[in-house]
């Protein structure tokens, strides 16, 4: 970010809690966020009430005109969609020509990537049956659990008991949550008119920064 020119117009696409705009507001002459969840939206809007526009929207459709922003964010949202290609091309199609995006997408072959189909699928099946009235005893231990796992082998995370179940949620309840190779984050990115200037690992995810073609 403090590489890029000031007077940006940016868009943070899946904005969640909005852990990135203070990153995307320095600098930036217009900021704008969307979410398809409305209690994400609502509070990035309360929290930054002067500064950005917020929107409910689906990175699948965004509502946005061809080339629009100077930059772009999809920070581990493609991968929760139910096309993720589908999200990246978006994310490509609003961007300028010569333009930055940045994406985190979900690293195939990592131990996450088997926790989720292996731990998670089953806890999704109980979820589900709980759901139609079983008692809540397998969320509940499950949740302990994990609460237990984090504290130890993650000493340095701090946070209350809701940031706790929160990230939980996200880890194993997500119905939603594909894993990729490389090389399907270069071709998809490449077929959308997207340059991938810098790509590496970092724990469950691929951090990709890329440049539209063009300008």
């Amino acid at each position: 970010m403090d590489r890029q020119p000031p007077g940006q117009r940016r868009l943070d696409a899946g904005c969640g809690a909005g852990r990135n705009v203070p990153c995307l507001l320095r600098g930036a002459a217009d900021l704008v966020v969307v979410d398809l969840s409305v209690a994400s939206v609502s509070k990035v809007a309360a929290r930054f009430p002067a500064v950005i526009h917020a929107a409910r929207a689906s990175v699948l459709r965004l509502p946005f005109a061809d080339a629009s922003f100077d930059l772009v964010t999809c920070d581990g949202v493609a991968h929760h969609t139910p096309d993720p290609a589908g999200a990246l091309r978006e994310v490509a199609r609003v961007t300028r020509p010569g333009g930055w995006i940045y994406a985190a997408v979900y690293r195939a072959g990592t131990p996450y990537s088997y926790l989720y189909r292996y731990l998670g699928g089953p806890l999704r099946a109980a979820r589900r049956l709980e759901e139609r009235g079983a008692p809540r005893a397998v969320d509940r231990l499950a949740f302990a659990g994990y609460r237990a796992a984090s504290r130890l082998l993650k000493p340095g995370r701090t946070g209350d008991e809701a940031s706790l179940r929160s990230i939980y949620e996200d880890y194993f309840q997500t119905p939603i949550a594909s894993f990729h190779e490389r090389a399907w984050v270069e071709e998809t990115l490449a077929a959308a008119g997207v340059r991938v200037e810098q790509i590496e690992p970092h724990q469950n995810v691929w951090r990709v920064l890329a440049r539209r073609a063009g300008g």
